[in-house]
């Protein structure tokens, strides 16, 4: 058995890549204090508006996992489903992201929960839970690799997508952490992983490529899945009008494009899904989004 040790982060990529995830943990705690208040959903939803664009989804995710969790857990009359509708239908992915941060932390299966939602988006739910699941239970769930019983089939992969976006906000951006962590995992799963990680260091964003570049060498053979998961970064932004000149560098160093044009290449992969399809839509989407990067 290898030996166990807590994440550190000792040596992040960039002395600025730590101070903006302190910066974004710090606008998901107030929209948390916002989603536990007695506010209703529509002033809720009135404060996520007030905040700058580029800080609108994180804050998303944390009033939802906030009133996700009260309407399971104290059976309060607020529900996921009234500050949905108080929300435009832009934050549907952080929507879903913070119904899996509560459902990872009530330790309940997502499967009912995800029925009705839209195929690209009913599994943000898992991703989520995975997210929060390597933020609070690292040594669990990232130094002995375990998935929890309550995501089956599919879903583990996903989950495992959550997991990698976990990693480079507990390591705080170090990208060697990263590769020894990842590479800890058996090979067949450490795509879902880095994809994870192209997704977060994207999000966090960086001002200049080089950093990225060595995030990209570290991961290898596998530098691909980070070019997936630049590419779904870059649509969650643009489409939840959180884009910035950070996510540039990340965008031309993981995946040699701008972030409108990697979002661009998602918008061509979701038009030439199947209306049906033996594996989820959400893997067929990816796959095509990864051929198209290749």
């Amino acid at each position: 058995m290898r030996p166990q040790r807590a994440l550190r982060g000792r040596e992040p990529v960039d002395v600025e890549v730590p101070a903006e995830i302190d910066r974004v943990g710090g606008v998901f705690r107030q929209a948390l204090r916002r989603g536990f208040s007695s506010a209703s959903d529509a002033s809720v939803a009135a404060w996520v508006q007030s905040l700058p664009r580029s800080d609108q989804s994180v804050a998303v995710e944390g009033v939802a996992m906030a009133v996700a969790w009260m309407q399971r857990a104290t059976r309060s009359d607020r529900t996921w489903e009234g500050l949905s509708a108080a929300l435009d239908d832009e934050h549907a992915v952080g929507l879903a992201l913070g119904l899996g941060w509560a459902l990872s932390w009530l330790g309940a299966s997502p499967d009912a929960e995800m029925v009705g939602l839209p195929p690209l988006v009913r599994w943000r739910v898992v991703d989520g839970y995975g997210f929060r699941d390597g933020l609070v239970a690292p040594r669990r769930h990232v130094l002995r690799t375990m998935a929890p019983k309550q995501i089956e089939g599919f879903g583990q992969a996903v989950w495992r997508q959550g997991l990698g976006r976990s990693l480079w906000y507990t390591t705080r951006g170090d990208v060697g952490e990263v590769r020894d962590v990842v590479n800890a995992f058996p090979s067949p799963v450490r795509p879902e992983l880095w994809t994870g990680v192209g997704v977060a260091a994207t999000w966090i964003g960086c001002s200049s490529q080089p950093p990225m570049a060595r995030l990209r060498t570290a991961a290898g053979h596998d530098a691909h899945w980070l070019a997936l998961g630049a590419a779904l970064a870059a649509r969650t932004a643009r489409d939840s009008g959180s884009l910035t000149a950070r996510q540039a560098a990340p965008c031309r160093a993981l995946a040699d494009g701008t972030p409108e044009e990697l979002a661009i290449v998602t918008d061509r992969a979701e038009a030439a899904l199947p209306l049906e399809a033996d594996t989820p839509l959400f893997q067929r989407w990816k796959d095509d989004i990864a051929s198209r990067l290749a």
